[in-house]
Order: structure tokens, then C-alpha cells, then sequence
């Protein structure tokens, strides 16, 4: 099961729930939408009274209503309305109360594509004076998901589609840039259908992913620069990497030198120790989530499946990860905790110097057990001597006792840094990318997707239109309190 989509990814994460896990997202309610939904309340009870017949509103009642109302569209015809009044359920009563009154227009708000609050401020016409941001039940503050210079809520349609870059089982990546940017900066708009992220039950890990995302900032994660939402979407707008995966560059060049690689496992090491600084695992580092910029620097991307709250070696439980590069904690079931990233870490090197991860074999069942029990044997490039201090640090790394293993320890990622594998680099200039990569992919022009799979290159870019209709349940679950978000860019202010 895919923890949200791979961008062109070939090999799928496993998951399976037994309950323990959870992300701590820290979710809130904003003070201003708790008061917007006391404004509207109140305005709709004076519209409950005005057509109210006896002790309550009618079908007929409901119709005239929405007409005086202004709310019958295209979109919500008057038999759209009457189905709206019937999917109340009255009991035996005839009529609606308030309640059920509230109910009916959360059923018009769904068939007219809306918000509950935008369709009773249409009926009241009320002034609230109310941040646009609360009207999406989104976290209010400053500029969230706001272009700041005409202080108009981000959509889709402030963006220019040019290509698509992948395309999974939620959704898509595409290549976009924001209209009102000057400078023309390309960005990575990933969208996710909501209505899949509820039947894969992914709802948990895309907040985990929107939270880490926006949060941790540090120069070999990739950030989040918008995030905003539709009725039956949720889209994150992160820097565009395009330099592609390493996973594409694996399939063309099958191997790499030790030097380049060297300088990814730095980079790969910074950006797990500040996620593990703030004591959150990854537990999905693997050739596909690993992407380059234009000048060969590494970054990390999709938190979907990101531990939050792990404070060692311990404290998750969830069978999670792509079977390639699973611990053998994760396949026992013993609980896990921050030396997943460390041992991921060790499978992925080995796998860009020789080719293919260390226990690899196309049956998984047999992979899984080569995990646990076959021992590490070196292979191609890395049997020879110029690899001794490379066979070393693999060899910490992929320890079966996650105690024991380099980064495992209570000096955590400094055990890894003081290795000699690295004594030829100086992590504060890592840091600084004072270092400069082997390898840098190549580009013809400004917006070339050539880094990326044909696949996926070739189709046209176009916001898909979602046929699958969510019902109030699911508009509920899926409104994802604080998910608008923007960086404040520069060519906003």
C-alpha cells in the first residue's frame, strides 16, 4: 500500500494497522471559526423562523426558502432540493426542526460543491467580516493559502499546469508555477483525491505529511510552500526537485561512485537527524523518496508514513515501509523506533554502489527472511579495496540489534558523522552545500522534465475532475483543520 503516491515509483510501501499507531498532529479549532459558526448559526435560526409552518419547515417550505434565497442554480435545481429534504431523516415527524433544518443545507452545500458556511452566508448575505480562510474550517492565520497581494484564497485555478511528473492511486504531481509570480518559479503541485484517502484508509498519514512538510524546514528536506483544499481535494504545493529521483538515475546509470555517493549519505544523514531532532521517524527512506535539485543536492520528500513522537529505538509498532529496506525490527513486530531511518539509510547506499539493495530478491517472503537471517555479503564494487571503509559503515548500519547499530547509540547521529567513511567532509559545509556534486542533471531549458518518467511526462497536464461523490460523513472527516498554508513568498509581498 502506497503511503499517499510515489512519483513515478515502481516499488510500492507495505503498511498494516495493529492499532498502536497514531499521529499527534495536534489538530486545533480556530477561536474565529468557533465564532463564524455562532454568526451563522444565529443568522440561519432567524431564516428557521421566517419559513418555518408550525413546528417546522416543510418540503414546499424548504423550495421556497432556497429560492428567496438565491440558491437555486444550475447546481441545485429544485428537485435537487427536494432530495435534500428527503435524505433527512424526520423520524415522524413531517417537518424539520432547526437541527434537521442544518442537516438539509449540509446536503445542498455537498451537491453545490460548497461549505456548509458558504452556502448559509449566501442565504443570510451576511457581512461576517471574517477571515477567508475560516470559511474552509482551516486554522486562521496571517496569509495562510492567501496570494497576500490581493488577499485572494489560493486555488487551483491560480496556477499554471505545464506538465505531470507522476501520477499514483490518490492523485498527481504536476509542474506548476503561480500566475501572480513574477519570477516564474516552478513548483511540484501534488493533488490528492479525498474520497481514495478515505477507502485506503490515509487520511492519518496525509496530515502527518502536510504537518512535517510545513513545519521542519532545513535544505535537504523538500518544503512545503502551499497547501489548500476543495470539497473533494486536498492539494500540497512543494519545491519542484528537478533533478528527478534517485531511483531514476539508478535504472539508467545502475551504479554510482563512492564519492557521489558519500555526499548523499551526508546529506541523507542531516536531513534524518533533524526529523529525529525533533523526535519524528521517517520510516520510508528509499530510492524513490530521494530527489535531486538542478545542482545535484539531495533532498527527502513524502512524510506520509513519518512517526511523530518516537524518542528512541522504541515507540512505534506499525508494519510499515517498502519490503526492500524494512529492519528486521519492523518484520518481527517488536516495535521500532529511530534506527529504521539508520538501517533504510545503509540499504539504500549499498544499493547505489552495487546496484541492487543487499537482500533483494524477487520473492519477498524469501527477502524477508534474508533480512533476518542471510548474512551481509559484499558484492560488485563493493568487495573491492577501495571500498574497506565503505563495507564498515554499511556494516553498522545495517546491524540486526537496532542497539547496537551505528546511529542506534545515545549519541545518535554524531556516532555516524565521526565515521572515517566521512573523515574527507566537513558536515558544517555539507550543511552549507559548500561541496560540489559529482553528479549534476543535465537540462536543456527552464521547465525540461526530462529527469522524469516519459510515462508520466507525456500526458496532459489538467486539474482530473472527480466523479466520485463524498457524503456529508466524508466532507466532515475530510475538512482538515489548519491544512491552508503559504510560505509568504517573496514576489507576495
Amino acid at each position: 500500500m502506497k503511503s499517499l503516491f510515489r512519483m513515478g515509483s515502481k516499488k510500492a510501501p507495505t503498511e498494516s494497522k495493529d492499532g498502536k499507531s497514531g499521529s499527534s498532529s495536534g489538530r486545533r479549532l480556530s477561536a474565529v471559526s468557533t465564532k463564524e459558526m455562532n454568526d451563522l448559526n444565529k443568522a440561519l435560526e432567524g431564516l428557521y423562523a421566517k419559513y418555518k409552518d408550525g413546528k417546522g419547515i416543510t418540503a414546499a417550505g424548504l423550495t421556497t426558502f432556497c429560492k428567496e434565497c438565491s440558491l437555486i442554480d444550475a447546481k441545485l435545481t429544485e428537485a435537487e432540493v427536494t432530495l435534500a429534504f428527503a435524505k433527512v431523516k424526520l423520524g415522524k415527524s413531517k417537518t424539520l426542526n432547526f437541527d434537521r433544518f442544518q442537516e438539509a443545507c449540509r446536503a445542498m452545500a455537498n451537491t453545490k460543491g460548497v461549505t456548509y458556511q458558504n452556502i448559509v452566508q449566501l442565504a443570510t448575505d451576511q457581512e461576517l467580516n471574517l477571515d477567508e480562510e475560516a470559511t474552509d474550517h482551516f486554522d486562521v492565520e496571517a496569509g495562510l493559502g492567501m496570494d497576500r497581494k490581493s488577499k485572494k484564497k489560493l486555488t487551483v485555478e491560480d496556477f499554471d499546469l505545464l506538465k505531470v511528473l507522476g501520477k499514483g492511486g490518490f492523485g498527481k504531481v504536476m509542474l506548476v508555477k503561480l500566475k501572480s509570480d513574477s519570477k516564474g518559479e516552478l513548483l511540484a503541485m501534488k493533488s490528492l483525491r479525498k474520497a481514495a484517502l478515505i477507502k485506503r484508509k490515509q487520511l492519518e498519514h496525509t496530515e502527518t505529511e502536510r504537518k512535517i512538510a510545513q513545519t521542519i524546514q532545513h535544505p535537504f528536506l523538500v518544503n512545503l510552500r502551499y497547501a489548500f483544499q476543495t470539497v473533494d481535494k486536498l492539494y500540497l504545493v512543494l519545491d519542484y526537485m528537478g533533478g528527478g529521483e534517485i531511483f531514476f538515475w539508478l535504472q539508467k546509470q545502475r551504479r554510482f561512485s563512492k564519492n557521489r555517493v558519500r555526499l548523499y549519505m551526508a546529506q541523507m544523514t542531516l536531513a534524518l537527524e533533524a526529523l529525529h531532532s525533533q523526535d519524528i521517524v521517517y520510516r520510508d527512506l528509499k530510492s524513490e523518496n530521494t530527489l535531486l535539485d538542478l545542482n545535484g543536492n539531495l533532498r527527502l520528500t513524502d512524510f506520509g508514513l513519518a512517526k511523530e513522537n518516537v524518542k528512541a529505538n522504541t515507540g512505534a509498532a506499525t508494519f510499515c515501509g517498502t519490503p526492500e529496506y524494512l529492519a528486521p525490527e519492523v518484520l518481527q513486530n517488536l516495535g521500532h523506533g529511530k534506527g529504521v531511518d539508520w538501517w533504510a539509510m545503509g540499504t539504500l547506499c549499498y544499493e547505489m554502489i552495487h546496484g541492487l539493495p543487499p537482500f533483494y530478491d524477487q520473492n519477498m517472503q524469501r527477502m524477508y527472511q534474508n533480512i533476518l537471517e542471510e548474512k551481509l555479503a559484499w558484492k560488485g564494487p563493493l568487495a573491492t579495496p577501495e571500498h574497506e571503509d565503505t563495507r564498515e559503515i554499511l556494516a553498522g548500519l545495517l546491524c540486526r540489534q537496532p542497539e547496537q547499530r551505528l546511529g542506534g547509540g545515545s549519541e545518535g547521529s554524531n556516532d555516524i558523522k565521526a565515521h572515517r567513511f566521512f573523515a574527507s567532509l566537513d558536515f558544517d559545509k555539507v550543511l552549507a552545500k559548500e561541496y560540489t556534486p559529482e553528479f549534476v542533471p543535465p537540462i536543456a531549458h527552464d521547465g525540461d522534465v526530462s529527469n522524469f518518467d516519459k510515462e508520466f511526462t507525456t500526458q496532459k497536464a489538467a486539474d482530473s475532475v472527480v466523479t466520485t461523490t463524498l457524503d456529508q460523513k466524508d466532507i466532515d472527516s475530510t475538512k482538515f483543520e489548519g491544512f491552508t498554508f503559504t510560505t509568504g513568498a517573496e514576489h507576495m509581498k
